[in-house]
């Protein structure tokens, strides 16, 4: 069973950070703009953990660590949007919604695989210290 979207953007609307974001840039992921999407990258889940932090939450949560579906994230980003007053012609919920999930997948695989940040050298004892370890700049 995947991990439950409900509730992810009321969550994501309490957060300034989101809401400065989607004010000025009018998108819900940042990245370089060398990049025409967001790539799985560690510096992209850092300039976008206020978007996949409580994703991450709920996954620590579910059996096996799971990746939600698109369609509930993309229903979720489709609320956030309409809630932050963007037009539907201004947002691609599906193509962040994919994004997302890959940012996701990346921290779930190197969780996994009990990875660290290489410049920190720690060794966290459980799934949630260890998503903790791999924001840090």
């Amino acid at each position: 069973m995947a991990m439950d979207c409900n509730g992810l953007a009321r969550e994501w609307e309490r957060s300034c950070e989101i809401r400065e974001r989607l004010r000025l840039t009018k998108k819900f992921l940042t990245h370089p703009a060398t990049q025409k999407i967001c790539l799985p990258t560690r510096m992209n889940c850092v300039d976008n953990g206020c978007i996949i932090f409580p994703i991450l939450r709920r996954m620590a949560h579910v059996n096996e660590f799971r990746l939600p579906h698109l369609e509930p994230l993309q229903v979720e980003f489709a609320l956030l949007g309409q809630k932050s007053g963007l037009s539907p012609g201004d947002l691609n919920i599906y193509r962040t919604a994919v994004e997302v999930k890959k940012l996701c997948s990346l921290v779930k695989r190197r969780t996994n695989r009990k990875e660290v940040t290489k410049d920190r050298g720690i060794k966290p004892s459980n799934k949630s210290a260890l998503i903790d370890t791999l924001f840090i700049i």
